[in-house]
């Protein structure tokens, strides 16, 4: 049992909140749970929170509301956060499973310039639904205050974006930076019949010649970094470059993380406000991801 001085976890109408939740404080002796509630969904994820209120009374549990929809207002709240807890020098656990990828990498950005160390979890679902649909009314990309990247205006722009089920906000991020080129990482193997509901729905919709496919693997060590990191160096004395992830959350790790080893590359995410609540269940707490 591993002891961490925070335990930091976003709401979410998924079964994997406070499933994983439960798991993560059986398993790990935790001082204190931050709870981060999504301003704009919190009718979504009422009944979750209030199975929280009743099921997790006992523990030290805080809870704090952030925008999906105004990035300068959640990033101010964190920083003050960070700065009035004193959260420097400290050991947190990060359950990344139900974060919105901007929150992953606002959190990365303070845990880092804090010198804590953290740890990051994430739980699959047992399934996922066969939806004709998974979100809906994109906004325009941003990029990530403090990792936006260095863009010359006598450079061509390249993406290198990890896929996952959602096809709209990769064109909402094509049409947007009107990139040279796209790389498109797809996750290896045929889980959650990958192969139909992921690759071939790229290649069926997005009518963008200049796209090239790689593959990465979001479920193991080092989640998609080596791939990744190999399409920077080649490109990174003569492109600007952007990342995104859409797929698995661990990459929005690693993504990060090369975007502290390359400065010049830039952390682009797509809010959407609109998300198919049902297109996955359960948890598998036995294949969790550990990083």
């Amino acid at each position: 049992m591993s002891e961490y001085n925070l335990l930091l976890t976003c709401s979410g109408w998924e079964d994997r909140f406070i499933e994983g939740l439960n798991n993560n404080i059986s398993n790990h002796q935790v001082d204190r749970i931050v709870v981060f509630n999504i301003n704009e969904f919190l009718g979504r994820t009422e009944k979750n929170r209030a199975v929280l209120h009743q099921r997790f009374v006992a523990h030290n549990i805080t809870e704090m509301e952030v925008s999906l929809l105004d990035d300068v207002k959640t990033w101010r709240a964190l920083e003050n956060f960070f700065k009035e807890n004193e959260i420097e020098e400290k050991k947190l656990m990060v359950d990344i499973t139900t974060m919105p990828r901007f929150l992953i990498w606002f959190l990365m950005h303070f845990i880092n310039r804090h010198n804590n160390k953290a740890n990051y979890i994430y739980y699959k679902p047992n399934k996922y639904e066969q939806c004709s649909w998974l979100t809906s009314e994109a906004e325009k990309p941003r990029l990530v205050f403090k990792h936006s990247g260095i863009s010359l205006s006598d450079r061509p722009t390249i993406l290198i974006i990890q896929t996952g089920f959602d096809i709209e906000r990769v064109y909402q991020m094509i049409y947007s930076y009107e990139p040279k080129k796209v790389f498109l990482g797809a996750q290896v193997g045929d889980q959650f019949d990958n192969m139909s509901n992921n690759l071939k729905k790229h290649k069926e919709h997005l009518q963008f010649q200049e796209i090239e496919y790689f593959e990465m693997d979001a479920f193991n060590s080092p989640y998609g970094n080596d791939e990744i990191k190999e399409i920077i160096e080649k490109n990174h004395d003569s492109h600007n470059i952007i990342l995104s992830s859409f797929g698995p959350k661990p990459s929005a790790v690693a993504m990060f993380n090369l975007s502290m080893e390359f400065p010049n590359v830039g952390l682009s995410y797509v809010i959407v406000k609109s998300y198919n609540d049902s297109y996955s269940h359960g948890i598998n707490i036995e294949d969790q991801i550990f990083i």
